[in-house]
């Protein structure tokens, strides 16, 4: 793993998420970036970034739906992902400060990612 440092964030991933998907699987590569995405938010609050809880853990909820559904329902938890994705997003941008808008960026790149992986299992 890598530890990657910002002004305001401190995470660790993978140094290769691809290789680790082809060698561990894709679940375990998704895995690693929610585990990211937990340190993110656990540095929000350690911040004292300002968000809706209940938005957040829809978001984390649906996040772990999304890696863990089969392919027939991949699409329709996808868009429950991206909605509650976004309705947390935004929350967190409306203070409108550094922190939250580095987290959400950070966030949003690595829900991409996610999504990314499951487009390209094999």
């Amino acid at each position: 793993k890598i530890l990657f440092t910002s002004q305001y964030f401190n995470y660790y991933i993978p140094s290769n998420i691809v290789d680790l998907s082809k060698h561990k699987g894709r679940v375990q590569a998704q895995k690693e970036l929610i585990a990211a995405i937990l340190q993110i938010e656990k540095q929000l609050d350690v911040h004292g970034a300002r968000y809706n809880k209940k938005l957040y853990n829809n978001f984390f909820s649906s996040i772990k739906s999304y890696t863990e559904c089969n392919d027939s329902r991949l699409s329709r938890v996808e868009k429950k992902l991206d909605k509650d994705f976004e309705g947390f997003k935004k929350d967190l941008l409306s203070s409108q400060n550094t922190i939250s808008i580095e987290g959400a960026a950070l966030i949003d790149k690595f829900v991409a990612q996610i999504k990314e992986l499951s487009r390209s299992k094999e």
